[in-house]
């Protein structure tokens, strides 16, 4: 059928495999190279160049990358400020409390998508973000969005059962990170580098977010390899015994 509108197109670039959706289909294509920018810009090069791929001129990319090259942050709510660039501000003074510094070398984003609750920031490098617009201009695609895991697990968050804890599990092969809803949001957000004891980097994090809050549990999972996410799903049942756990479902999840 000749298509008339630009194609929406998913990309999820991650350290050992690179995922492409478009409507129902899921292509995967392996990457050797890690997780570090110059490796996901290669990866990304040969899924736009594969002819396998299919991705016609003008097509919208949405793009999910890897939390190991951004930077991340939870926002306590502040109920005065409205502004994209007073958010903005006050995700940087957030990250100086954490002790992360924020330059001009990083082009920040923030919101907040629940009233009262907690909000979300994220940082990429200005650098890699114009060589990014640059790989799309060479293959003639349009650049939508970019988001790292974290920020996108945060921005498709539904709102869940009254009475339940929702939690988003994401494990990557050189971090993990969860992120915790209440009735209203966001309530926490943590995450812990994952160590030659991946076990042991999961139960910290597990943990950790567990002693915050004592309601029932409805867990998400999201891994990069299906190996992982079955792992991670054993895990959280030792851990959290009375939990209900899923795969977290999502346009943007492996």
């Amino acid at each position: 059928m000749l298509r008339l509108w630009p194609e929406n197109i998913v990309i999820g670039l991650y350290g050992e495999n690179c995922y492409l959706w478009r409507d129902s289909m899921t292509q995967v294509f392996p990457n050797s190279e890690g997780c570090g920018e110059d490796a996901l810009l290669g990866a990304l090069a040969e899924i736009l160049g594969n002819p396998a791929a299919r991705i016609g001129k003008g097509s919208r990319l949405h793009l999910t990358v890897t939390d190991t090259n951004a930077i991340t942050q939870a926002l306590p709510w502040q109920e005065d400020i409205y502004r994209s660039d007073e958010i903005i501000r006050y995700a940087k003074i957030c990250l100086a409390d954490s002790g992360i510094k924020v330059d001009d070398k990083w082009e920040l984003q923030a919101e907040f998508t629940n009233f009262g609750a907690m909000g979300f920031g994220f940082g990429l490098r200005r650098d890699w973000l114009r060589r990014l617009l640059a790989l799309c201009k060479r293959y003639t695609i349009k650049l939508a969005s970019v988001m790292p895991v974290s920020a996108r697990a945060y921005s498709t968050f539904q709102h869940h059962r009254v009475g339940q804890v929702a939690m988003q599990f994401l494990r990557e092969p050189t971090r993990c990170a969860a992120l915790v809803y209440g009735e209203n949001g966001l309530i926490t957000y943590d995450a812990e580098p994952v160590t030659n004891d991946t076990q042991l980097s999961m139960v910290r994090l597990i943990r950790r977010v567990a002693a915050k809050c004592d309601d029932k549990w409805h867990v998400s999972v999201w891994a990069n390899s299906p190996g992982d996410q079955v792992r991670c799903q054993e895990l959280l049942q030792i851990q959290l015994p009375t939990a209900i756990t899923s795969d977290l479902h999502g346009a943007w999840r492996a």
